[in-house]
């Protein structure tokens, strides 16, 4: 989802840059897609400090929130590309992460769910709002 090339990258003295770490002055999105900004808070011995990442799916930001020891969420925004007439991309800020499976399929799969500041869902599959023919719903981050 997202590209980096050798042109776009910033060269950071080896003193400053940890080992196996690239910097890159820019990145290009090839294609109109949602993605989301992550700001993470570390703690380790001691130290605390915060790290904000791009992520492409839902499934990555529930790894990035919950797989790691230490981490807590911070703030999470979705990332919306231009539609219905609008020229630039949008930013939502997101509540709560809920992980879903629908009662009325077979597939035992979980998927995600967004919910809004607002409590509008924002996820396109999933209809305006936390319908009720869900089941075993579940808060995977909580922001609020």
């Amino acid at each position: 989802m997202f590209v980096a090339r050798a042109p776009y990258q910033l060269v950071v003295p080896p003193g400053l840059a940890q080992p196996g770490e690239q910097y890159w002055r820019l990145f290009e999105l090839p294609s109109s897609l949602p993605w989301f900004l992550a700001t993470v808070r570390f703690n380790d011995d001691e130290v605390t400090f915060q790290r904000t990442f791009c992520l492409c799916w839902e499934s990555d930001v529930v790894e990035m929130l919950t797989a790691v020891p230490g981490a807590t969420a911070v703030s999470l925004q979705l990332v919306q590309p231009p539609f219905g007439g609008t020229q630039g991309w949008s930013i939502r800020s997101i509540a709560r992460l809920w992980r879903l499976r629908k009662a009325n399929k077979h597939d035992e799969r979980p998927y995600f769910v967004l919910e809004g500041t607002d409590g509008a869902c924002l996820c396109p599959m999933s209809g305006a709002s936390l319908e009720a023919d869900l089941e075993e719903r579940e808060v995977i981050v909580d922001l609020t």
